[in-house]
């Protein structure tokens, strides 16, 4: 019976982080949302064992402020179009933190995952991986995935100037799927260095090489934490031998990579990873000083609105499709600098205790390159939004809150 239960929860996960549009004409977010309510109602009466009401109170209090800055957008500047900001924030701010208490009280209620929310994230994560795999060597399968996803201009976005890419199954495949696994490989990388047996390193060195391949074969913004753990490392290095010689293994490792990429997939699959080699192009030519490629298409969608009124409050304009996809440009156009500095301290939150949990975890410099990264998310696509990243913390900060009376709530 314990299978069961962890394989649902798993099958509840997989929807949940990476919200598939293939089987439903409705976000699967509302479904899950719903399932949690009701499992609330019949199942868990007090919440308060769970979490600590005083932290719910203070939550709710910024999303509610959230809401009214909205309103007053809507009621005396007269902003139709950030009606559909408000569902954007009621799905992210609302709807996700109810379905990540749940699985956090399902997980720990039914002892699943030795009561670890990163080992249910990790698997979640590796049935991804699978698809991912899955779809690049069947042709077929990734086409079932584009032709029956609900993503308006899917096909399009995936065959984009003859360069093949989505693979895998979910809804952020070109944006917020490969930063996930590219956050993720960071700690896998963590979990090879510390691992002592020898099958447990040849796993990871698996995983870690899947991993990055799945980046690769979406988006390259995902190596950027790899980037900046490396990074972070160089620093560290010169005060730590221990860290130094963890560096050595990554760049070791990350050597590997590139030859058996070089020699096997960018010879053989020149089609499919030809983008990745007209992004090393583009940075290879910024160094010289000369801006192209992706660089280039950044440069030109970054554009302010076109007085002082659209600056502080926003125009309404939904820019992706209109110049920049870019997510502190959309965010800038659609409700302003006081719209940005209004959800800021929710994402504040949310990423502060989020990486609390994982420096408890795995330490200060992993928690550290994670936390950097989020900028360059963020000008990658939208931040604030229902997406693998944001849903992947909410499980962490409530697992974090959770574990403060998990004990009492086992019992």
């Amino acid at each position: 019976m314990v299978w069961v239960k962890s394989f649902l929860l798993l099958l509840f996960g997989f929807f949940y982080i990476f919200n598939p549009y293939n089987f439903t004409a409705i976000n699967p977010i509302h479904l899950l949302f719903v399932f949690s309510l009701l499992y609330f109602v019949f199942f868990e009466h007090n919440i308060s064992e769970m979490i600590s009401l005083k932290v719910l109170l203070n939550y709710f209090l910024m999303v509610l402020t959230l809401f009214f800055y909205l309103l007053f957008l809507y009621i005396f500047i007269e902003l139709d179009a950030v009606l559909n900001k408000v569902y954007v924030f009621f799905v992210t701010f609302l709807e996700v933190p109810i379905c990540s208490l749940f699985i956090n009280a399902f997980l720990v209620r039914n002892r699943l995952y030795d009561f670890s929310i990163y080992k249910y994230i990790h698997y979640i994560i590796l049935i991804q991986i699978g698809f991912v795999v899955a779809s690049f060597l069947n042709d077929d399968l990734r086409k079932w995935i584009i032709l029956t996803s609900k993503i308006d201009n899917f096909e399009t976005i995936s065959n984009q100037f003859g360069l093949l890419r989505t693979y895998g199954l979910g809804s952020g495949l070109t944006y917020s799927l490969p930063m996930l696994v590219g956050l993720s490989s960071v700690i896998t990388f963590h979990l090879l260095i510390s691992s002592k047996v020898v099958v447990e390193k040849i796993y990871w060195i698996l995983f870690f090489l899947l991993s990055c391949v799945t980046v690769l074969l979406n988006a390259q913004t995902g190596m950027l934490p790899i980037l900046i753990y490396l990074f972070l490392s160089f620093v560290v290095a010169f005060f730590n031998v221990k860290t130094f010689t963890r560096l050595l293994c990554l760049v070791f490792c990350t050597y590997i990579f590139y030859v058996v990429s070089d020699y096997f997939f960018l010879s053989l699959y020149s089609d499919v990873f030809k983008r990745t080699l007209m992004r090393l192009d583009d940075v290879v030519l910024l160094l010289n000083g000369q801006t192209s490629g992706v660089f280039a298409d950044l440069r030109d969608m970054h554009f302010l609105p076109k007085d002082e009124m659209g600056i502080l409050f926003g125009s309404g304009l939904d820019t992706l499709g209109n110049g920049s996809d870019v997510g502190y440009i959309r965010d800038l156009h659609m409700y302003g600098v006081f719209g940005i500095v209004t959800v800021m301290p929710i994402l504040t939150v949310v990423c502060y205790y989020a990486f609390v949990s994982i420096k408890n975890e795995f330490g200060t410099l992993i928690s550290l390159s994670l936390f950097l990264s989020i900028p360059f998310f963020y000008a990658k696509g939208m931040l604030f939004i229902n997406n693998d990243v944001v849903n992947t913390m909410f499980l962490l900060v409530v697992s974090y809150f959770f574990s403060r009376k998990r004990r009492h709530y086992v019992e």
